[in-house]
């Protein structure tokens, strides 16, 4: 039998800004988008430029993107959902991750906070894969929920918990990385 595989949007929120430090005004959230196919680890992709001074930077110059990919779950505490994926729809998010990968690593990919920040990239993800839910379908609602962290989360996730992915999945991994179903 070959499991299902899963797609896994979780969206931290930043601390509320500090008069003190500028950039935290503009820093307001961190996604990862994960791909996972129990019983195998899942694969974790954010989206993030190299500092929160150039996340600031970036609302007047775009900034060179990283697309950073781990091999486990976020261990934050954070409002996170899962959906079952389609083959079709896995492949699809891979291609986008690797486009996404490849144009980091050259450059034409640009970290933007309000054109092209890491809650539109989690968006596009879901567009990929065919899971889009119908509070984010409206097109003039991409602006305001790539831009604000509780509405993205409320709309685009409404079925979202919140809690320690890593606690509530890593418990069906074995020792050796491999998760048992």
């Amino acid at each position: 039998m070959n499991p299902t595989p899963r797609l896994i949007v979780s969206v931290t929120q930043a601390q509320m800004p500090n008069p003190f430090v500028p950039q935290s005004w503009f820093n307001r959230a961190h996604t990862e988008v994960i791909l996972w196919r129990p019983p195998s680890r899942p694969e974790s992709f954010a989206l993030t430029p190299r500092s929160s001074t150039h996340v600031m930077l970036s609302v007047i110059v775009p900034q060179r993107a990283t697309l950073l990919r781990l091999r486990s779950f976020t261990r934050c505490y954070a409002p996170w959902q899962m959906w079952n994926l389609t083959e079709a729809g896995q492949a699809s998010v891979r291609a986008y991750l690797q486009s996404v990968k490849d144009g980091c690593i050259d450059g034409s990919i640009r970290y933007e906070l309000l054109r092209f920040n890491c809650l539109h990239f989690a968006l596009a993800c879901l567009q990929r894969a065919g899971v889009m839910t119908s509070g984010a379908q409206a097109r003039h609602d991409t602006a305001s929920i790539t831009l604000a962290p509780r509405l993205f989360v409320r709309r685009v996730m409404p079925e979202a918990q919140v809690s320690v992915m890593y606690r509530d999945l890593m418990p069906s991994c074995a020792g050796d990385g491999e998760c048992v179903t």
